[in-house]
């Protein structure tokens, strides 16, 4: 792969960036802010899904449009609260993975479930922008991961192959939404899971300065 490799494609949150645990304290701020409860356990399986999947949870949950709406309204102000106050931090080498592939002439893209205005607040905030040659969001899809509707874009925009490409993901959906554009994964994640039916998968690591040494080894 790597004599073909011309582009990677990153996932945002989870795996640039460390949004994760703040998403989640989001989603029980504004639960228990407007007199619901929150399960942890349940909101900790929402990682890697797209606004309009969590969208639909909330509305079922709640069943009631105008309070729906308000806790969406509620967590989005907390989560950009907490960038602003540098609360949320990229995550470990993410700049200099970034900076080492420029350098090596690999074109890099993004491909997110995170909606455009906050995807583009939260690259911008770490100075990561300029380091992209295609950016695709989740609002830009028809389809959310985990469908491939995002990879495939990336690979229209950029006229590039599966067998020429590799996506960094750290979520089993984001793996799955690779697998089924054909792309292969090295899955990046502080959390594992069981992934032997995610046969897209060929490395995984706790840290992303593992791609470059795998980079590196195998010139």
């Amino acid at each position: 792969m790597k004599n073909r490799l011309r582009l990677i494609i990153f996932d945002l949150d989870g795996t640039l960036v460390d949004t994760e645990p703040i998403y989640r304290i989001g989603w029980i701020k504004a639960l228990g802010k407007n007199g619901f409860s929150a399960d942890k356990a349940e909101i900790a399986n929402w990682n890697g899904k797209s606004l309009v999947e969590t969208t639909t949870i909330i509305k079922d949950k709640i069943q009631n449009e105008s309070m729906s709406n308000k806790i969406l309204s509620d967590r989005e102000a907390f989560i950009l609260d907490q960038l602003e106050k540098g609360l949320i931090k990229a995550k470990p080498f993410a700049r200099e993975l970034l900076l080492f592939l420029k350098k090596e002439g690999i074109e890099i893209a993004l491909a997110t479930s995170t909606r455009k205005e906050r995807g583009l607040r939260i690259l911008a905030k770490f100075g990561l922008t300029s380091y992209f040659d295609c950016l695709v969001f989740g609002d830009e899809v028809t389809a959310a991961k985990p469908h491939p509707d995002s990879y495939n874009k990336v690979l229209a925009l950029t006229k590039r192959q599966p067998d020429e490409s590799l996506v960094i993901e750290d979520s089993q959906i984001g793996c799955l939404a690779a697998q089924k554009a054909g792309l292969p994964v090295f899955l990046i994640t502080d959390t594992p899971f069981p992934h032997e039916d995610l046969k897209s998968i060929f490395r995984c690591s706790s840290s992303l300065r593992a791609v470059r040494e795998w980079f590196l080894t195998t010139r």
